[in-house]
């Protein structure tokens, strides 16, 4: 299991990964006693590890089989998950597979401000 935590640092973003939380808890710190973090754009999330040795749409396939695949996510959420994963994908390819595999049903998709989220065929969105 992977831990991750992004959110601005300076001009830009800050990714840091740990296998536990209290790594996690300890590399932060460490960052932020040299530099004041901004505001997180994510909590930390719970990213499920995935063989790396797979194609785009086996790749996202795995994900959403996932309890982290049961909650709404978007292509960044998941191209992020990817990533931690050592797998990476254009934009582009990953759009494009999303696509597919919400035309096959094999993923679901719902439109939470004014962005598409994908989630598991098995989940059911939240309604609100």
């Amino acid at each position: 299991m992977k831990f991750t935590w992004r959110g601005r640092w300076k001009e830009g973003e800050l990714s840091v990964e740990a296998t536990t939380l209290e790594e996690l808890e300890n590399a932060l710190k460490e960052v932020d006693s040299k530099h004041k973090l901004l505001k997180s754009s994510n909590e930390v999330a719970i990213v499920p590890e995935i063989p790396s040795m797979l194609g785009c749409t086996d790749a996202v396939r795995a994900l959403m089989e996932k309890e982290w695949g049961k909650t709404p996510r978007t292509m960044t959420d998941i191209k992020s998950a990817l990533e931690s994963n050592q797998i990476f994908f254009s934009k582009e390819a990953l759009s494009a597979t999303l696509v597919t595999l919400t035309k096959k049903s094999d993923v679901r998709r719902i439109k939470e401000e004014g962005k598409w989220k994908y989630f598991s065929k098995l989940a059911q969105p939240n309604a609100n």
